[in-house]
């Protein structure tokens, strides 16, 4: 992580910022959160990213000001340009302040903005994945990017341990609902497949992207709740994430996705990568 960060609205080192012991974001995890890529010094899908952020803090009932969404994004932009950043990622936290079973003196209501960056990890050419055996639940949080991460952390490190790079997470009917930090899309018959939101799925904003860059390039694409058994009878399988982009899979359990010449994973992939230099890379 880069040693300047923002914290309500100022920069300022990580070392130096004061959050309350009691901060309901910290005791309780109550908050929302977003990941951002920066290509070239600029964050990539700052509105698709915000949009999203501003619906789930409405979700978990933050109360956010009508006109937050222009300063957050200056801070944004301040804080990369100060720890003069190129390529990396940002994640922008939104903190609820006020802890309903703790006080500690006056009651300090609100909401805490925290900012901060860090360069990028070491990406993956592709994954071999399984299904987890752990399912997640239908809830008023399901599809909301809360600062509660446990349960994925858990998941993934189930799938590592068994030597797999990644799990598939099934919902409690045994639908296909994401990655455990990813989205993910499949290919049967040249069509591509991707779970909808009602699995439980966060909406990713990559995969958002990913979808529209199919439309545009007449890739018959199709959004909807299917077991494991349709995953498994794909021909070409990848995940989708901000930081990580398009990562191919390579196999999930014991099937094998063979790399293919013109797949339409290496078709979206290119798309992609000339669509995130058309908007990041100005001439």
């Amino acid at each position: 992580m880069y040693p300047l960060i923002s914290f309500n609205h100022t920069l300022m080192p990580a070392q130096e910022v004061n959050i309350s012991p009691i901060n309901a974001g910290l005791i309780h995890g109550y908050g929302v959160f977003t990941t951002l890529r920066i290509y070239n010094g600029v964050p990539f899908q700052f509105k698709e990213h915000w949009t999203r952020l501003e619906m789930h803090a409405h979700t978990v009932k933050l109360d956010l000001d009508e006109d937050i969404e222009t300063p957050v994004h200056a801070d944004l932009i301040s804080l990369i340009d100060a720890n003069k950043i190129i390529e990396g990622k940002a994640r922008i936290t939104l903190l609820e302040r006020q802890s309903p079973f703790w006080q500690l003196g006056e009651k300090k209501s609100g909401i805490d903005i925290l900012i901060f960056t860090a360069d990028l990890q070491p990406k993956s050419i592709e994954l071999n994945l399984t299904i987890s055996p752990y399912r997640v639940l239908s809830s008023p949080l399901s599809g909301v990017k809360t600062n509660d991460y446990i349960p994925q952390f858990l998941m993934l490190d189930e799938a590592r341990r068994r030597g797999f790079d990644d799990a598939v997470i099934l919902n409690e009917r045994g639908e296909v609902c994401e990655v455990t930090t990813a989205n993910i899309f499949w290919v049967r018959h040249r069509v591509l497949y991707t779970p909808t939101p009602s699995t439980g799925c966060l909406t990713g904003t990559t995969s958002g992207l990913v979808r529209k860059l199919a439309r545009e390039l007449k890739i018959e694409s199709t959004t909807g709740a299917f077991h494991a058994e349709h995953l498994l009878s794909a021909e070409e399988c990848f995940v989708t994430s901000s930081t990580r982009e398009l990562v191919r899979v390579k196999s999930l359990n014991h099937k094998q996705f063979d790399a293919m010449p013109n797949s339409i994973f290496e078709r979206l992939t290119l798309a992609f990568k000339k669509y995130v230099h058309k908007v990041t890379y100005p001439r």
